[in-house]
């Protein structure tokens, strides 16, 4: 897959999540590819304490990740959150 614009690393960056290269720590391993490809391709860099940590998002990408997975006996919103 090209990587020469934004939309394009966007692109591969989302192939590559939905990938799972790993069982864990996909997500973390995934976005310091992502800061390494924007940072050599378009010379930007992401300040991800900018980036909107919406819980209610985050849980539904834990469900979608799960489902993929093939689990599909828990949902997130069915665990306890006091946790």
């Amino acid at each position: 897959m090209p990587q020469s614009s934004f939309d394009e690393i966007v692109e591969k960056y989302v192939e590559m999540n939905i990938a799972h290269p790993f069982r864990e720590g996909n997500g973390r391993s995934t976005r310091i590819w992502l800061d390494h490809i924007f940072k050599n391709e378009i010379g930007k860099v992401i300040d991800w304490s900018k980036v909107d940590n919406n819980h209610e998002i985050y849980m539904k990408g834990i469900d979608h990740s799960y489902y993929y997975e093939g689990y599909t006996m828990f949902k997130a919103d069915d665990l306890d959150r006091d946790l």
